[in-house]
């Protein structure tokens, strides 16, 4: 077998690469709770959606959530369907659109650079800690790197291999961003194909592709239009108001240290891969990169998980160059790379000790171990140097579950604390009201009623806008919740409990929130 050929050989390496990196990205999605609040609140949605049965109004609190399309949602609710109420269920959907955009990638490297070039694109793809830390959760942002990936790989193919009707599926890929991050798309896109002078831009908008990209993106604005008067207004409002400061607040940087520590070590080779990449192709993978990343950093709302969709390129860069000496020595042995890289996968897997034996037996974990360092040494064959890399970036990963299993709080993830506030409100037969917007992640983790209560946040705002919810009370006195309901069980903060209701004792106390319980 040569990586350096084509056709079945070089997908064959890619497959393995696969095979090396999926029993971490399962452990990832399988093993840590919710992190807060994003992923938190898009959990609970789709909870809503599968259990309430409307696929077309994503709902939070009973209220209509309308800021993104649907696509991540109704992932998430199959999968629940599918899988039940779990944390697997509800990334599936996200880790199949990384693998897919990691097959993708190794498909534009072949063709942009060599085919030895495709499984350290694959690798960078699968293991970087930016890439599993984001492309695996349940964000709207994994849907989008897919269908910007599938976009490029369209546009290369129509390039490289003069394939007309590879631009029916960029049209495709248009419409399923619309579907994942409405306009967003168009910026990680269309405006990079359109500044890189291809010839293909105006190639990209005859009928029949105009019709493909309508058929997918229009349906569902138009029906939240009629269904919700001014929907449309509200959404180009808020384009600039993103753009203008409101939303999420980061320092400048933020992207530039996304790229540079989450696609560690990766990284480190794409400034050396820009001249194995082929000229004609150079232009549009920086175009790719550069301007998301200029606009993105421009704009005052700033949330790291939005330059997701700017990795590929990046990757692409140090592909090229790992894959133009494919067998250059390994700084360590392959059998003791192939033995950490199973090593870390399998304490991946098994969780904390006190829990490994609620997801597979020690022989198990043995068997796993066994199954990756085989790939591992599959890859290693060929590919040592790009093995070397990936071992390290599978390192940071693996640290990166683990801490967010055993150090839950470290990582915004409240599933513990959110299972203990169920157990005591099924002990006490009360309801559960959370006191403010401080823990989302508790809507998708009870299985006691829940209420939210608050007097300002984005829910209330989507109540004022949507429509009313008997799951949300916008309560202008906050504080006169925690004098009078003596029924249930409160979430609150603690110094808002000391504040306004300092006779109430605590049952629960964890990350500056308190937890009271009825008064018999």
């Amino acid at each position: 077998m040569q990586v350096n050929g084509s056709g079945a050989s070089g997908s064959r390496v890619v497959l393995w690469c696969v095979v090396a990196a999926l029993p971490l990205l399962l452990a990832r999605v399988a093993l840590p709770g919710l992190t807060d609040p994003s992923e938190a609140r898009y959990g609970q949605i789709c909870r809503e959606m599968a259990e309430g049965g409307d696929w077309l109004v994503p709902r939070w609190q009973g209220i209509p959530h309308l800021e993104k399309p649907p696509l991540a949602y109704w992932a998430g609710a199959g999968g629940i369907l599918l899988l039940g109420r779990t944390e697997i269920a509800l990334r599936l959907g996200a880790l199949l659109a990384l693998v897919a955009s990691a097959l993708l990638a190794a498909g534009i490297a072949r063709r942009v650079s060599s085919p030895s070039a495709a499984a350290p694109a694959a690798l960078g793809m699968l293991l970087s800690p930016l890439t599993v830390t984001a492309g695996a959760a349940c964000l709207t942002d994994p849907y989008l790197l897919a269908a910007t990936t599938l976009f490029f790989h369209a546009v290369v193919r129509r390039l490289r291999d003069g394939d007309d009707r590879a631009l029916d599926v960029a049209a495709l890929a248009l419409g399923l961003g619309f579907l994942a991050k409405g306009h967003m798309v168009l910026l990680f896109t269309v405006v990079p194909l359109a500044l890189a002078r291809t010839g293909v831009f105006r190639e990209l908008w005859r009928p029949r592709r105009l019709a493909i990209l309508l058929a997918l993106a229009v349906p569902w604005l138009a029906y939240a239009e009629i269904r919700f008067p001014g929907f449309l207004a509200y959404q180009l409002g808020a384009i600039g108001g993103r753009a203008g400061g409101s939303g999420h607040r980061a320092p400048v940087f933020v992207y530039a240290l996304a790229l540079a520590a989450g696609l560690f070590p990766f990284v480190l080779h794409a400034p050396r891969g820009l001249n194995a990449v082929d000229a004609p192709y150079r232009r549009l993978l920086l175009l790719w990169l550069l301007v998301p990343f200029v606009v993105l950093t421009a704009a005052k709302s700033r949330l790291w998980t939005y330059i997701l969709p700017v990795t590929p390129p990046l990757l692409l860069f140090a592909a090229a160059r790992l894959g133009s000496s494919p067998g250059a020595p390994s700084p360590l042995p392959k059998w003791i790379l192939a033995a950490a890289g199973a090593a870390l996968l399998a304490a991946s897997l098994a969780g904390r000790p006190a829990s490994a034996e609620a997801f597979l037996p020690f022989l198990g974990h043995v068997g796993v171990a066994m199954v990756v360092g085989a790939a591992w040494l599959a890859a290693a064959r060929r590919l040592a140097r790009t093995v070397a890399v990936a071992g390290l970036a599978a390192i940071g990963v693996a640290v990166i579950v683990e801490g967010a299993v055993v150090h839950e709080g470290l990582f915004r993830v409240r599933r513990d604390f959110a299972r203990r506030v169920n157990d005591l409100a099924a002990r006490e037969g009360a309801p559960i009201v959370v006191v403010d917007m401080s823990f989302p992640s508790i809507g998708f983790y009870a299985d006691r009623p829940v209420t939210i209560a608050a007097e300002e946040g984005r829910l209330a705002l989507e109540e004022k806008a949507w429509g009313e919810s008997p799951l949300f009370q916008a309560e202008a006195d906050v504080a006169a919740i925690l004098r009078t309901d003596r029924e249930s069980v409160l979430v609150v903060k603690e110094k808002v409990l000391e504040a306004h209701a300092p006779d109430r004792e605590p049952l629960l106390r964890e990350d500056g929130l308190a937890v009271v319980g009825p008064v018999r």
